[in-house]
């Protein structure tokens, strides 16, 4: 014959552990949620610009002239000088 608990929180715990258990899971679930949601919105609101317009950047010289030194598909040649016995598969 099984033993009854004395104790009425032991008790409680007996017959109710498991939904004890997920209700404090839950809850951790959704406090760790409600943090990270106000973490993200506090990092966000912090790094946009007050009056609304886009943030201040600067390149440096060396990347602009790197930048320029690109070419597109309109000038580029077509000629990758791929190595032998490869095929460009965006050649047309």
């Amino acid at each position: 014959m099984k033993k009854k608990p004395t104790n009425k929180f032991i008790s409680y715990l007996a017959k109710f552990h498991l939904v004890t258990f997920l209700v404090f899971v839950s809850a951790g679930v959704i406090a760790g949620l409600l943090l990270l949601g106000s973490v993200l919105n506090s990092a966000y609101s912090a790094t946009a610009p007050e009056d609304g317009g886009s943030l201040n950047t600067t390149f440096d010289e060396a990347t602009i002239r790197e930048l320029d030194r690109f070419e597109t598909s309109a000038n580029n040649s077509g000629d990758q000088g791929l190595s032998s016995g490869r095929i460009n598969p965006f050649s047309d």
